[in-house]
């Protein structure tokens, strides 16, 4: 309206910054005729803290096109919606893969701190023209811990049954098949969980940095802001097969890479609300602890290495196709050995039907939280595209 006007008698405008209230003139008539509440002559009137006033966007003359996204003007530049709708359909369409299951139920997937976990399994931007293979290295481990895709015996044994027996664990006693999880989780034939260590050696490290970033804290108060996060806290012995299962995130979850919500609420509380050093501090605790890790997948691959040459089995045979049947699929280990043809149709036209429906349900999830996140982000909810904000004290801001 005021910009119509100016331009319309043609109005040279010069802007002085007058404080609210203070007793000039015209401030005061202009409050007055906006029946905007102040603390005039020492009256406080709080009725209209926190109004909106909202201005139809079709009213607005001056711009040749208003974006809208699901009916809902967009107030920010096109070029960055876009680009933020794009981002969360990635981002959501990476969590809802099968392999995550478990961790996207209802209560974990809202425990977890989804922006710090993707910043944290890349160390520099992947479009970065610079190839740096100590970088790489780093990647390729923490997706692949995240993903459940290091190269166990039972990934072996599925794609290559001919030269391994069983997906069992040789460093262990007992007949245990080894996953991702089981090669942090494996005593070694000892007697000591080693989720306890890795749990101690976590939270040291966490003490550390913050320590580092803030010396001015007491170590006690440190300490005991960090034993408030239970996830953190070795009770007894867990079985990680039950874990997935468990309404809460667990222990397991961070040796993956996820990063709860908990623990970025506690390290800004020290931090006295400092995000972005609470983030770097984060950040710094899950690139050492991952070396670690690291360090233990190592040591399981030399004594994995030692028992492939005692057995025969040579890098040659590894990279060697599986062999295939006439039919064009792989031979099966044990799955449809004994299954007739005409049960092997069926049971893939199930599959098939079981996966369309659940492309069907993550497409429809995929637009739902979509346009959820990005509207209650990025656009106010009505048909309008500026906001006048009134506070306590009677200013008015102005978003556009």
């Amino acid at each position: 309206m005021i910009n119509d006007i100016v331009q319309e008698r043609r109005l040279k405008i010069i802007c002085h910054k007058v404080k609210a209230h203070s007793g000039d003139k015209y401030n005061e008539i202009a409050d007055s005729l906006a029946k905007i509440p102040g603390f005039i002559e020492g009256i406080t009137n709080n009725i209209f803290e926190g109004t909106t006033i909202s201005l139809n966007y079709n009213n607005i003359t001056d711009r040749s096109f208003i974006p809208i996204w699901k009916f809902t003007p967009i107030e920010t530049p096109v070029k960055d919606a876009i680009k933020e709708i794009n981002r969360l359909k990635l981002m959501l369409n990476f969590k809802y893969q099968e392999r995550f299951k478990y961790i996207m139920t209802n209560t974990k997937c809202r425990e977890i701190d989804w922006d710090l976990t993707f910043k944290t399994k890349h160390p520099s931007k992947i479009t970065s023209d610079i190839t740096n293979k100590e970088d790489s290295n780093k990647r390729s481990f923490a997706l692949k811990l995240l993903c459940e895709e290091l190269p166990t015996l039972s990934k072996r044994y599925i794609h290559k049954p001919n030269l391994y027996s069983s997906s069992s664990c040789i460093l262990c006693e007992k007949l245990v098949e080894e996953d991702n999880m089981h090669v942090f989780t494996c005593k070694r034939k000892g007697q000591i969980d080693p989720i306890k260590n890795l749990t101690n050696k976590f939270k040291e490290i966490l003490i550390e940095k913050i320590k580092k970033e803030e010396p001015g804290i007491d170590i006690k108060i440190i300490k005991k802001v960090v034993s408030e996060v239970d996830i953190l806290n070795y009770t007894y012995e867990k079985d990680y097969t039950l874990s997935k299962n468990y309404s809460d995130l667990s222990f397991f979850d961070v040796i993956k890479g996820f990063i709860p919500n908990i623990l970025v609420t506690k390290v800004k509380k020290i931090c006295r609300n400092k995000k972005a050093k609470a983030n770097k501090i984060i950040i710094d605790v899950l690139e050492e602890f991952q070396k670690i890790l690291k360090q233990i997948w190592k040591e399981r691959c030399d004594k994995v290495i030692e028992w492939e040459i005692k057995n025969g089995i040579t890098n040659k045979d590894k990279r060697t196709r599986q062999i295939r049947n006439d039919k064009r699929t792989k031979i099966q280990i044990d799955k449809t050995s004994n299954i007739k043809e005409g049960n092997l149709h069926i049971s893939k036209m199930m599959e098939k039907i079981n996966f369309q429906r659940k492309q069907k349900q993550k497409e429809e999830d995929l637009e739902f939280f979509t346009n959820e996140i990005f509207l209650n982000t990025f656009t106010y909810k009505g048909n309008n595209l500026y906001k006048i904000k009134i506070f306590s004290d009677g200013d008015m801001a102005i978003s556009s």
